[in-house]
C-alpha cells in the first residue's frame, strides 16, 4: 500500500518493475521468509508476470533458475484456497508442522539478520543529500527519474538492522523497496 507512482517511475528509469514477492531461502542452516514489494530487474523471468498469473522462481544448485508459471490468485476458488492456507498457518504459528520429508526442525532467520539491497527515496535535491548518503551508506548507485526535490539511490546488500540504523540518521526519508 505504500508503493507510489513515483516509485514506479524510478523503477522504470532503472529498467525494473515492482512486484509483490513471497521469498524463502535456506542459507547457513537458517530459513529466511518474507513477503514484500520488491524491485525486480527487467530481465528477470518474474518481471513479465501479470494479471491473474503467478510464478515461482526456484534457484537450484543443480538446475539453475527454473520458473513455474500459471493462473493463480484472482479467481475465487484460488483466492479462497490461499486464505485457507493463511488461516491454517496462523493457527499453527508456533508449531513445527511436518510437511517435508525430514522431521528436523529448521531455525528461522531473525528479520534483523535478513540481507537485502534497497531502493531508497529521500526528499531534497542531490546537492542536499549526496554527500551524507555516501558517508552513511558507502557505495550507492544514484537513480534519476526526473522527479523534482527528491534524491533516490540503491544500496549494497546489508542486513535489515544495518539498513534501519543507517536510515534513522535521515529525517527526510520518503520510502524504501527491497531489491530481489
Amino acid at each position: 500500500t505504500k508503493i507510489t507512482l513515483e516509485d514506479v517511475k524510478y523503477c522504470e528509469s532503472m529498467g525494473a518493475v515492482i512486484k509483490l514477492i513471497g521469498y524463502a531461502s535456506n542459507r547457513d542452516g537458517k530459513i529466511a521468509i518474507m513477503t514484500c514489494p520488491a524491485v525486480i530487474e527487467g530481465d528477470s523471468q518474474l518481471a513479465g508476470v501479470n494479471d491473474v498469473f503467478n510464478a515461482i522462481l526456484v534457484k537450484g544448485d543443480a538446475t539453475g533458475d527454473v520458473v513455474f508459471y500459471g493462473k493463480g490468485a484472482g479467481k475465487l476458488p484460488t483466492a479462497s484456497a490461499v486464505v485457507s492456507d493463511i488461516i491454517e498457518e496462523a493457527k499453527n504459528l508456533n508449531n513445527n508442522l511436518v510437511c517435508v520429508w525430514n522431521e528436523e526442525k529448521l531455525e528461522l532467520n531473525k528479520f534483523d539478520n535478513m540481507k537485502n539491497s534497497f531502493f531508497v527515496r529521500l526528499s531534497g535535491s542531490q546537492s542536499d543529500n549526496a554527500s551524507k548518503v555516501k558517508e552513511v551508506f558507502g557505495n550507492i548507485t544514484e537513480v534519476n527519474a526526473g522527479i523534482d526535490n527528491e534524491y533516490a539511490f540503491t544500496t549494497e546488500v546489508m542486513t535489515e538492522k544495518e539498513f534501519a540504523d543507517k536510515i534513522a540518521k535521515f529525517d527526510n526519508f520518503v520510502n524504501k523497496i527491497r531489491i530481489k
